[in-house]
C-alpha cells in the first residue's frame, strides 16, 4: 500500500514549516557549547523580549530602523521572529497555506 502524494504547494508548505521548526532554536537564542565564543563584538546572552501582537509592528520598526548591534536589539529581534513564526503557525493551522508561507519567509528574511 503506497502513501498518497501531496500536491506541490502542500509539500512546499510542509517543507517550509519543517525548516522554520528546525531553525527555531537559533531564533530562540539557543547557544553552543559552554566554552564557545560568540561572534566578534558579542556581549553575552541577550535578554529575550516577549513581543505581543499589539507591539509587533512597533517592535519590527525599531529593529529595521536601528541596525546597530546590541544585546537589547538582539533580544527584541528574537522576540519579533518568535511572534512572526507564531503568526505563520496560526495561518497554517487555519488552512491558509499561502499566508503561512509568506509569514515564514517574512520571519527568515
Amino acid at each position: 500500500m503506497s502513501l498518497p502524494t501531496l500536491p506541490p504547494r502542500r509539500r512546499l508548505a510542509r517543507g517550509l514549516a519543517a525548516l522554520a521548526l528546525a531553525l527555531s532554536p537559533l531564533a530562540c537564542g539557543a547557544s553552543g557549547s559552554p566554552g564557545a565564543k560568540g561572534p566578534p563584538g558579542a556581549e553575552g546572552r541577550a535578554a529575550v523580549v516577549e513581543v505581543r501582537d499589539a507591539d509587533f509592528s512597533a517592535s519590527l520598526y525599531t529593529i529595521v530602523r536601528d541596525g546597530k548591534a546590541s544585546p537589547q536589539r538582539t533580544g527584541l529581534l528574537i522576540g519579533v521572529i518568535r511572534r512572526q513564526l507564531a503568526h505563520a503557525a496560526a495561518r497554517f493551522n487555519a488552512g491558509h497555506q499561502d499566508r503561512g508561507i509568506e509569514s515564514v519567509l517574512g520571519a527568515l528574511y
